[in-house]
C-alpha cells in the first residue's frame, strides 16, 4: 500500500470527507465530549458522523490493514466483555465505560485506517492544536478568566474530569510548541493558541498535565535530534521550563497550580500539610494494588473501583491490574509497548513525523501514571495517529530501499 503524499491534485472524494469528520470530532471529543460544555447528543452524533465515514471511505477504497496493535485492541475489548460478567459495579456504570471503549476502539482502527498520508497526520495534528484553543476559549467564557483566576480552588470540577481536560490542553501545547519552532509561516498563530492555551492549564490544577508538557517536548528532543547538541538543548528546555514553572509559583493568579505543586512536594517528603484529594488518591492506589493481588489474573471485573471506591484509582496501569489482572493488563499494553517500539524502530533522524509518533506514545503512556486512559476516545485518536505514523515511515523506507 502506497503512504506517500500524491503530487499531482487528486480530486475532492470520500476520503477527503473522512478526514474531514476525524477534524470535526477531534475538536468535539476535547470540547464538548464530557465537558458538560455542550450537548451530549452533540458529542454523539459527533462520534457516529466520524465512524460512518471513516467506514465508508475503508469500505470504498479497500484500504483496511490487519496490523498487530488492532488484533491486540480487539482481544482486550473481549476481555473487558468477558469481565463485566463477573463485576459487581452497577450496570449503568458498566453500560456507560464499556460504550466508550467499543466506540473508542472503533474510532482507533477506522481512523488508523482513513490516515494514508503525512499530510493527514499534519492536519489532525493541527487540530488538536487549535482544540486546545478552543476549549480554553469555551471555558474562560463560561467561567470568566477574572473569576479562574481569583478562586481558590477548582472552579472547572464541575464541567468534566479536569485533569483529562488538562492533558487534552498538555497535547495542545506540545504540538503547538513544536510546529512553532518548524512551521514559520504559521508561528504567530501557534504561538497564539500557546498564550490561550497555559493559563487555561495552570487553572485546571493539573500537575500531571504541567509535566506531561515537559515530558512531551523533551522526548521528542530525543527523538529528533541526534548529535552532540541535543544534551545541551535538553538542557535549554529544562531551564527554560524551569522559569516558567519559577514564575507561576509566584503569580497569585495561578495560586491553585501553585497549591497543587506544594501538596504533591509535602506528600513525596512527608512534611507540611497534605491535600485530601492526594490522601485519597494514595489510599486508592494501595486498595487497589491489593485487590489485584487477591485475584491476579482475572481482576475483580470491568470497573470494580466504581463498586469499592466510587470513583476509579487514578492510575491506569493499577486501575487495569485490579480490574482485569495481568491478563488485561498485559493484552492492552502489549498492544501500547508495540507501537512506541514500531515508532523507535522506524525513527530517521531529523523527521519530526517519527519524532512527533515517538512523543504521542511516551506522553500518553506518561499520563497513564495519574489518570485512567484505556477508555478515551480522544486518546484513541492520538494513539491511533502515532499508530499508522510507523507505518507511513516504513512505507518510506521500503520505496526508499528499492
Amino acid at each position: 500500500m502506497n503512504y506517500t503524499v500524491q503530487k499531482r491534485k487528486e480530486k475532492f472524494g470520500i476520503k477527503d470527507l473522512a478526514i474531514l469528520s476525524i477534524i470535526a470530532y477531534i475538536i468535539i471529543s476535547v470540547a464538548y465530549d464530557g465537558t458538560g460544555l455542550g450537548s451530549a447528543k452533540f458529542a454523539s452524533y459527533g462520534i457516529y458522523i466520524c465512524a460512518a465515514l471513516c467506514g465508508i471511505n475503508v469500505f470504498f477504497t479497500k484500504k483496511l490493514d490487519f496490523r498487530t496493535s488492532y488484533v491486540l485492541i480487539i482481544i482486550f475489548g473481549l476481555i473487558l466483555w468477558i469481565s463485566v460478567g463477573y463485576s459487581p459495579t452497577r450496570e449503568f456504570i458498566k453500560d456507560m465505560y464499556m460504550y466508550r471503549f467499543w466506540t473508542g476502539m472503533i474510532l482507533f482502527i477506522l481512523v488508523s485506517n482513513t490516515i494514508t498520508t503525512r499530510k493527514d497526520i499534519d492536519k489532525l495534528l493541527k487540530t488538536c492544536v487549535f482544540a486546545g484553543a478552543y476549549l480554553s476559549i469555551n471555558v474562560y467564557s463560561k467561567y470568566g478568566i477574572a473569576e479562574l483566576a481569583d478562586a481558590e480552588d477548582r472552579l472547572l470540577s464541575d464541567i468534566s474530569d479536569i485533569n483529562m481536560l488538562g492533558v487534552f490542553c498538555g497535547f495542545s501545547i506540545i504540538i503547538a510548541a513544536i510546529y512553532m519552532v518548524f512551521d514559520k509561516k504559521h508561528r504567530f498563530w501557534y504561538l497564539a493558541s500557546i498564550i490561550i492555551s497555559v493559563p487555561f492549564l495552570m487553572f485546571t490544577g493539573s500537575r500531571k498535565a504541567v509535566l506531561l508538557v515537559i515530558v512531551g517536548l523533551i522526548a521528542f528532543i530525543l527523538s529528533y535530534k541526534n548529535d552532540r547538541g541535543m544534551f545541551l538543548r535538553v538542557l535549554a528546555v529544562i531551564a527554560v521550563l524551569g522559569i516558567i514553572i519559577f514564575l507561576i509559583m509566584n503569580i497569585p493568579a495561578f495560586s491553585v497550580i501553585r497549591v497543587h505543586f506544594e501538596d504533591m512536594m509535602n506528600l513525596f517528603t512527608g512534611e507540611g500539610e497534605m491535600d485530601q484529594g492526594d490522601i485519597n488518591r494514595v489510599e486508592y492506589l494501595e486498595r487497589g494494588w491489593q485487590y489485584f493481588l487477591e485475584k491476579p489474573i482475572i481482576g475483580n471485573g470491568f470497573f470494580s473501583s466504581f463498586h469499592y471506591f466510587n470513583t476509579y484509582t487514578h492510575c491506569n496501569y493499577v486501575e487495569l491490574l485490579m480490574n482485569n489482572g495481568i491478563i488485561g493488563f498485559a493484552v492492552y499494553y502489549l498492544m501500547r509497548l508495540l507501537i512506541l517500539k514500531n515508532n523507535i524502530a522506524c525513527r530517521k533522524r531529523n523527521d519530526i513525523l517519527a519524532a512527533m509518533a515517538i512523543t504521542i506514545s511516551v506522553g500518553v503512556l506518561f499520563c497513564d501514571v495519574g489518570v485512567v486512559t484505556y477508555y478515551n476516545r480522544f486518546l484513541f485518536i492520538m494513539i491511533a495517529i502515532a499508530d499508522k505514523a510507523s507505518a507511513i515511515l516504513r512505507e518510506e523506507q521500503r520505496i526508499g530501499n528499492k
